[in-house]
């Protein structure tokens, strides 16, 4: 059996740099992301890997696709293009799972608080 407790720890260093950052804004001005009721700081710590994720993953897509657009889809320019592009394919899925993981660690959960 995995600990859903440790799952937040082995994040990516630019993960951990957002999670970071958003973790210390929540910490000072006690914002949350919309629509969650109850989240833990794991869960806070993975949401903030997701959104790095999504992130890095959107600046590499596009990235390709201007890389593609100035080569006019030929030569080292175009090659370049697709492999940032692909990569940043992997990295939105890396994203997308980062997402799971976020709703099977601790007790985070969306939608409407609990009635007494």
């Amino acid at each position: 059996m995995v600990d859903r407790g440790s799952l937040a720890k082995h994040l990516l260093p630019h993960e951990q740099l957002m999670a970071k950052w958003l973790l210390a804004r929540q910490r000072n001005h006690g914002w949350k992301p919309r629509g969650f009721v109850r989240i833990t700081p794991e869960a806070m710590r993975v949401f903030a890997a997701m959104e790095a994720d999504m992130l890095l993953g959107c600046v590499l897509v596009l990235g390709g696709v201007a890389l593609l657009a100035a080569s006019r889809v030929e030569g080292l320019g175009a090659t370049l293009g697709y492999v940032l592009g692909i990569a940043g394919v992997i990295v939105l899925g890396l994203g997308g799972a980062r997402f799971v993981q976020m709703f099977s660690t601790g007790e985070s959960s969306a939608g409407p608080p609990d009635q007494p």
